[in-house]
């Protein structure tokens, strides 16, 4: 079971599903798929990994801010199903980021990555905020994992950025899910500031208005 922010909007994978939120979400909110095989296929300890379920894929955001339908184009990044690994000698699952570092591929991560289409339509929906990091370019998806078929409970961070697109891209936002993991016993958890709603944050964004939230 899944509940952002303790809502019930979840994943299957987690348990319980919220049908107001995953009644037919693939047509609801046209969720549209733009390519195939964004990342390669990976053998790891002799069995296959794929991941089209990360491929890149359009969501269309109702904003009363921008009185329009925007059009936000989703990618991830393999930090969602890898982790830094700049110490070992392993030769195998072996990924490099977008800025060259060196990462192995994680079966926990690579299990949650699965239901981030999901989490991300899940997103799509009046009540659901999400969290400003220290940072303040970017954005976290607060997520409850309560599933006694996991080896872990608790949160899960989906952190992303979300830029306006430009004239020529032919959508009107870019968000790029930067990260996501599940906290680990012993680890702090990440420093977050205040909400804002989803909607509302795209239709800030493309506006060009101010995002900035209260600590």
């Amino acid at each position: 079971m899944i509940h952002p922010d303790k809502r019930m909007l979840g994943a299957q994978l987690f348990g319980r599903i919220d049908p107001y939120v995953f009644s037919g979400v693939w047509a609801k909110n046209k969720i549209m798929s733009l390519s195939e095989a964004y990342f390669p296929p990976l053998y790891v300890d002799g069995q296959l990994y794929e991941f089209d379920h990360l491929n890149p894929f359009q969501l269309v955001v109702p904003s009363k801010l921008a009185r329009k339908d925007l059009v936000v184009d989703i990618k991830f990044t393999n930090h969602c199903f890898s982790y830094g690994d700049e110490d070992t000698d392993a030769d195998e699952g072996v990924l490099f980021d977008q800025n060259g570092k060196r990462r192995l591929f994680c079966p926990d991560r690579y299990e949650l990555s699965l239901e981030l289409p999901g989490i991300l339509e899940a997103m799509n929906s009046a009540p659901v905020k999400v969290r400003q990091t220290t940072a303040r370019r970017n954005w976290s998806h607060v997520i409850q994992v309560d599933n006694d078929e996991l080896p872990y409970d608790g949160p899960y961070y989906v952190f992303f950025e979300l830029k306006r697109a430009s004239r020529e891209d032919g959508d009107d936002l870019k968000l790029t899910v930067e990260s996501a993991y599940h906290e680990k016993e012993g680890y702090d958890p990440p420093r977050l500031l205040g909400r804002m709603g989803f909607q509302l944050l795209c239709g800030k964004v493309y506006l060009k208005q101010p995002v900035s939230t209260k600590r």
